[in-house]
């Protein structure tokens, strides 16, 4: 396999394998050393380290002498058992046999991709990929079982770091072998990507949303008038008038309920208007994914990957649940979806003729940007962070997308100082936005304890209610407590934040293991697969409103409750309702993409991703729904990095190198 016009080159002589060798016996050496002298001071353990690498270095330098099938058949054998070692925490069984076939299947594994040749840029993807897997792995497992990133504590954990170390060499060398076997294959020049007729697309495009909107049906009928949440009710409450409003949840959400509030109130009915908006999100949901079905068929998708993509978007238990219940995130997500859409192949502007359509479709752009901004109040940072970068990789069509971004900008910026006024929105209050920080102040305190004698803490005291019970109140993975009204003064905050931001990063400076500890701890589910939390809402929170759901429908509940539970814990299938399992699946296709030289489509996804950077300082670990606007765009990026064509290091003559044309 070739891309573009670059030669290949055996993995065997890479010096990605190389490095992999090295780090190998770099670890096998620490580890050999703590096993066999554990008690032994450093200046032995340094003196042991040095002895197992200089052995097993020179056993590279003989073996590299070897004809370059024995050479192969060697490594294979020995780097197998590396590799099998390092899937001990995975799977803690104790049977020989298994092992024994576990071992045998990672060394035609290791040997397969040792034989195969590949362009340089291919195993550099892969080599990256493994490292980057395996860290995540070797992190996130250290932080679930120890509370913190056990790497950086050796004088306590010692040996078992180096076991570790020598685990994630292993397992990265492993994950490396995998991508670099799947790559290949994943850019292979099958079929090409060829824009299709139109004709008939509203009408498909309407009955792919009414067969995805007939698979949500039974959600409707069951949970009827929807699902809500303690944050669901208090914005009925504000709509109803019941509370002040505040932009503690995003204004546009709120008015989008008012809207469904008032086709209710019509029939004099809160339960009504609840459905009404319950179905309204639901058609919004059903079109977005059916105009990303839509936008897959004219990239060239084949039938397999497309009914795939509508199984996941109609089946996929979440979406179900999702398209019921009154959360911002939901219809967030249908928005960025589409603006997606809009960013990876030609622009509006682009599909049309005529000064004034192409105007109109700027316009439309804008306004779909505008709302990507205000559904979500991390939408407008997550824009602020990606539209430049999207801009830059997009230099030909810099005019109308600083235009667009501009206007943008005024946009919200009006609709922050006008609108709120007009609405009498209250502002939220700080510690609202100091999830980490704050997290982060509890755990010093927790471990260290609130001295007194330090002036920090004692600046730091004014902004807390109790700093000394501080501690009692830290939950590593919730910031709630320690934010909360009776926790966290942010009246008092606000007065001066520089003074008391001044002694959050002095105390982190002496302290920074530990504010390093809380802010990975905090954002681990995010890009740590194998992590647990809840990710659907099947009721309605107890209030004062007079919503419930039918009583007499409460067995057939349980039972799609069950069904979601047996898919999404108990069974096999569980690690399909993994966020970070998601974000690693973006990453892989747009990693993809970038190897196909589909530059538009990768920069497409730059808004997920400043929506996935802003979300690393939420207030939980692991909530699937503030990065559900990245899960249901996973379809989409895998779907064009299967199906565009990689493109040459030049780009044709008249077009940009990279420049998608199915829009």
């Amino acid at each position: 396999m070739t891309v573009g016009n670059e030669t290949e080159r055996s993995y065997l002589d890479s010096g990605g394998f190389r490095f992999y060798r090295i780090l190998i016996a770099l670890t096998l050496s620490l580890y050999g050393s703590f096993y066999l002298r554990e008690s032994a001071g450093p200046a032995l353990r340094l003196l042991l380290t040095v002895g197992f690498l200089a052995v097993l270095l020179g056993l590279n330098a003989w073996w590299a002498r070897l004809a370059p099938e024995k050479r192969r058949l060697a490594w294979a054998l020995s780097l197998a058992v590396v590799c099998t070692g390092s899937l001990r925490l995975f799977f803690p069984v104790s049977k020989s046999l298994i092992w024994l076939l576990l071992y045998l299947a990672l060394f035609r594994l290791l040997d397969a991709a040792l034989r195969r040749s590949a362009p340089r840029r291919v195993i550099r993807a892969a080599t990256l990929l493994g490292l980057l897997f395996a860290l995540l792995t070797v992190m996130g497992y250290q932080l679930s079982s120890h509370e913190r990133l056990a790497l950086l504590y050796w004088s306590e954990y010692g040996r078992e770091q180096a076991f570790e170390l020598l685990w994630f060499a292993g397992f990265a060398l492993l994950l490396t072998a995998l991508f670099l076997l799947l790559i290949p294959r994943l850019l292979r020049p099958d079929f090409t990507a060829e824009t299709l007729e139109e004709r008939g697309g509203f009408r498909k495009t309407a009955a792919l949303a009414g067969g995805i909107l007939l698979c949500w049906l039974p959600y409707f009928v069951i949970y009827y008038p929807g699902c809500l949440s303690g944050d669901s009710i208090v914005e009925l409450m504000i709509q109803l008038g019941l509370r002040p409003m505040s932009d503690h949840h995003p204004v546009m959400h709120q008015l989008m309920v008012r809207l469904g509030l008032a086709v209710g109130g019509l029939f004099g009915s809160v339960s009504l208007g609840v459905a009404v908006y319950t179905l309204l999100q639901m058609l919004l949901m059903a079109l977005a994914f059916a105009l990303c079905l839509r936008y897959l068929k004219r990239a060239g998708a084949k039938k397999g990957m497309l009914t795939a993509a509508f199984l996941f978007y109609a089946l996929y238990t979440i979406n179900g649940y999702y398209s019921v219940t009154m959360w911002k995130d939901v219809p967030f997500a249908g928005v960025a979806l589409l603006l997606v859409l809009a960013l990876a192949g030609r622009l509006p502007w682009e599909r049309v003729e005529g000064k004034g359509r192409r105007a109109a479709a700027l316009a439309g752009f804008t306004v779909l940007c505008f709302l990507f901004c205000t559904l979500r109040n991390n939408g407008y940072y997550a824009f602020l962070l990606a539209f430049p970068f999207y801009i830059l990789v997009n230099r030909r069509q810099w005019k109308p997308l600083l235009a667009a971004a501009l206007a943008t900008v005024l946009l919200v910026t009006g609709y922050h100082a006008l609108l709120y006024d007009a609405l009498g929105v209250r502002r939220s209050e700080a510690g609202e936005a100091l999830s980490l920080p704050l997290q982060q102040i509890a755990r010093t305190v927790k471990l260290y304890g609130a001295d007194w004698d330090d002036e920090d803490i004692r600046v730091l005291s004014e902004v807390f209610v109790d700093i000394d019970s501080l501690g009692e109140r830290y939950n590593s993975k919730i910031s709630d407590p320690v934010k909360a009204w009776d926790s966290f003064r942010s009246a008092q905050f606000e007065k001066d934040p520089a003074r008391y931001g001044k002694s959050w990063l002095r105390l982190g400076l002496r302290h920074p293991l530990t504010y390093v500890d809380a802010a990975l701890i905090q954002c681990s589910g995010y890009w740590y697969p194998d992590l647990d939390y809840w990710n659907v809402l099947p009721w309605i929170e107890p209030n004062t409103l007079g919503l419930q759901h039918d009583a007499r429908l409460a067995p057939v509940r349980d039972q799609l409750i069950l069904l979601h539970d047996n898919l999404a814990v108990y069974r096999p299938t569980a690690i399909l309702y993994s966020v970070g399992l998601m974000v690693w699946l973006e990453l892989i296709a747009v990693v993809l993409l970038a190897l196909k030289r589909q530059w538009r489509a990768v920069s497409a996804s730059f808004p997920v991703w400043g929506l996935w950077l802003t979300t690393l300082a939420s207030p939980v670990f692991c909530e699937y729904r503030y990065l559900y606007a990245l899960v249901v765009t996973v379809p989409l990026f895998l779907g064009l990095a299967l199906c565009l064509p990689a493109r040459e290091a030049a780009a044709e003559p008249g077009k940009r190198e990279g420049e998608n044309d199915n829009g």
